[in-house]
């Protein structure tokens, strides 16, 4: 069992190291809605820094005129998991950017939100879920979590530690 359970673990690191490369390249899905290196709507790759606050404020150097609306961008931290903003008609908002169910990275389509683990989870592009993983966890009918986010100078910043409800938006 404790193989299984570290050849799983490895696995996880794995994906996420390769979704962090690809993200960090610019690369990840760009016929998927995701923005292309060199266009307007392409901020940089989002590896803003700590702004020093005990690790809860996130500068995404995102701007908040490059997420289009009805669309999402997975953001990657230079430490920490992935974090994915989004436009919808009521604002901008800031989630999570890993599975409910084994904490995979998840990917951002055009249309909907998948994790990287292959194990069937789905979400909106607001983080609620749309399938259920084909195997059990205790946290596998989760939405996405949100954060408090703020969009300072145009640039999307995000408080790691401030949870808020799926429905919370902040207008630029």
């Amino acid at each position: 069992m404790s193989d299984e359970k570290s050849v799983s673990e490895a696995r996880r690191r794995f994906l996420f190291r390769a979704t962090a490369a690809a993200a960090a390249a610019g690369a990840l899905f760009p016929a998927c809605g995701m923005p292309m290196p060199g266009t307007d709507a392409g901020a940089d790759s989002g590896t803003g820094g700590d702004t020093g606050t005990g690790g809860g404020e996130f500068v995404t150097n995102v701007m908040a005129s490059s997420i289009a609306m009805g669309s999402v961008q997975l953001v990657m931290q230079l430490r920490g998991d992935p974090i994915v903003v989004g436009r919808d008609a009521g604002g901008y908002y800031a989630m999570t950017g890993v599975c409910t169910h084994n904490g995979c990275p998840v990917a951002p389509g055009a249309m909907m939100i998948g994790c990287t683990c292959n194990h069937g989870a789905t979400y909106s592009l607001t983080g609620d879920r749309l399938t259920m993983a084909t195997t059990g966890g205790p946290d596998m009918r989760l939405p996405l979590q949100h954060f408090r986010m703020e969009i300072r100078g145009g640039v999307i910043v995000v408080f790691l530690n401030a949870m808020v409800p799926n429905t919370t938006r902040v207008m630029a």
